[in-house]
């Protein structure tokens, strides 16, 4: 099975973590390809608004946080 948009974000646990579970859950029944492609999309999506949003909510944005890599 192909891994969508790997290449397309930093590595950070939660996306490790959501892949390796949707990639569970596609091989566990076909129904779960749709599930967890969906869920592997969406973790996706949050990754790269997420930055974003913690931005807007941060009184005190540091430079040194890994925000940088995000995105296509």
């Amino acid at each position: 099975m192909p891994v969508h948009g790997r290449h397309m974000h930093s590595s950070g646990a939660f996306v490790d973590t959501l892949h390796k579970f949707s990639t569970t859950l596609a091989n566990r029944k076909a129904t779960g390809l749709h599930f967890g492609l969906g869920l592997h999309f969406i973790g996706c999506f949050f990754y790269q608004v997420a930055p974003g949003l913690m931005l807007l909510f941060d009184r005190n944005p540091s430079p040194s946080r890994r925000w940088e890599g995000v995105g296509p």
